[in-house]
């Protein structure tokens, strides 16, 4: 690793403490998402250079913690072409505060009671589950994230996956999530095969209403 790419580093883990930090202090309920999540999960290897970092806020609660990051030096935007986030900046980390991510997903009090705190670079966070991570890879996956695919089912085949409340949280995007699912079971993931029926059944009969 270079000395600039070892100091981006320093910046990202430095920033991500930061915002924990704030969170906590301020009693803003979040998660933590994207490469933080993966690397706790078992994805990829974190912190990595050049990244930024993702956090999962409830809507009503982003004003509030945009407050708050610009308190401790932050600066904040909501970009009015992304209906779907805000962001912070500091010393040149781009820190993303999504309320609506992929496949409609939103924090809520389930997914908050799912997560866990993780000690990720020597920061206690609070982590999205395993469960909610796969997800948000599946409904996510495009051809410029093709790389979510293989997130997802890497967490699927290193955590100790949750299953029927995995199931619970598809409504809607049953077939995103059944195509990670046969993907990860391709590279030798165990699941339920009645999920996979039922999550199959559920997609077919959506279609079937939508045409």
């Amino acid at each position: 690793m270079g000395e600039s790419e070892s100091d981006d580093v320093r910046a990202i883990v430095r920033v991500f403490a930061d915002v924990v930090r704030t969170f906590e202090s301020s009693r803003i309920p979040y998660l933590a998402i994207g490469s933080v999540a993966a690397s706790a999960w078992g994805a990829l290897e974190w912190p990595r250079a050049f990244a930024d970092v993702d956090f999962l806020l409830a809507e009503p609660d982003v004003a509030s913690a945009l407050r708050a990051l610009e308190a401790d030096g932050f600066h904040t935007e909501r970009p009015p072409e992304e209906d779907w986030l805000a962001k912070a900046h500091r010393d040149g980390v781009l820190v993303d505060v999504i309320f609506r991510a992929a496949g409609n997903m939103r924090l809520d009090h389930n997914m908050l009671s799912h997560g866990q705190v993780w000690e990720i670079s020597g920061v206690p966070v609070r982590v999205c589950a395993p469960e909610d991570f796969a997800l948000m890879q599946a409904t996510s996956l495009s051809r410029e994230t093709a790389d979510h695919l293989f997130n997802g089912a890497a967490v699927l085949r290193s955590a100790a996956i949750a299953w029927d409340y995995l199931e619970s949280r598809a409504a809607g995007v049953e077939g995103r999530l059944l195509a990670l699912l046969l993907y990860a079971r391709s590279e030798g993931v165990a699941m339920p095969h009645a999920m996979c029926e039922r999550l199959l059944a559920a997609s077919r009969e959506r279609t079937a209403v939508a045409t």
